[in-house]
């Protein structure tokens, strides 16, 4: 039923996982979700999902084109936590679904990719009220992208080897504070947005 709790014990499991239906998924023992290298390893599509406690690896494949991402995101209220991401063109893509959160996880884009080939840690497009906290993001193009979304707080983040640390484009009333950026071009690119 809407809101049950599924506990998935460690273990690998094989090929994408979409959710339609609002559960809460909590990995014990990190259980790893490999993707089919096709698209996104997990695409969340129904409201209040919570997924947390995954090893979730994009085995380097997917679309730049198409937001490929270890966790894609269109619904309203997603939690993602503490969740090891890796290998996968996007970490999280979040895609007009206010209010979500993602806090706690460790992601690692594609080492040895050029910036131009790989996506970013965190992308938010067209979301507001979003909250990205306590992330651990490395080898991505930029660790956090926010294009035309309001609201948001990024707190305590820590994003290195990349091109830019946080990347605002086309985004009002956002607060970034206590992150770390290191070993990019830039730390903070604030382009086109107000109130930052």
């Amino acid at each position: 039923p809407a809101g049950t709790t599924v506990e998935v014990p460690a273990g690998s499991y094989e090929g994408d996982l979409y959710l339609d239906h609002p559960v809460r998924l909590v990995g014990k023992g990190w259980p790893v979700l490999s993707g089919s290298r096709s698209g996104s390893v997990v695409r969340v599509r129904a409201p209040n999902v919570t997924i947390e406690g995954f090893v979730i690896d994009g085995r380097e494949g997917g679309d730049l084109g198409k937001d490929s991402a270890g966790v894609h995101t269109s619904a309203p209220g997603t939690v993602v936590r503490a969740c090891r991401i890796r290998q996968a063109l996007f970490g999280v893509y979040v895609r007009e679904a206010n209010g979500v959160l993602v806090e706690d996880c460790e992601i690692r884009g594609i080492p040895g990719k050029a910036p131009g080939e790989k996506g970013s840690g965190i992308h938010v497009w067209n979301t507001a009220g979003f909250t990205l906290r306590g992330n651990v993001i490395r080898d991505v193009r930029d660790g956090l992208y926010i294009q035309s979304s309001s609201g948001g707080l990024v707190e305590r983040n820590r994003a290195s080897d990349l091109r830019y640390g946080i990347h605002y484009m086309f985004s009002d009333d956002n607060v970034f504070a206590d992150n770390v950026f290191e070993n990019g071009a830039a730390g903070a690119a604030l382009m086109y947005s107000k109130r930052i």
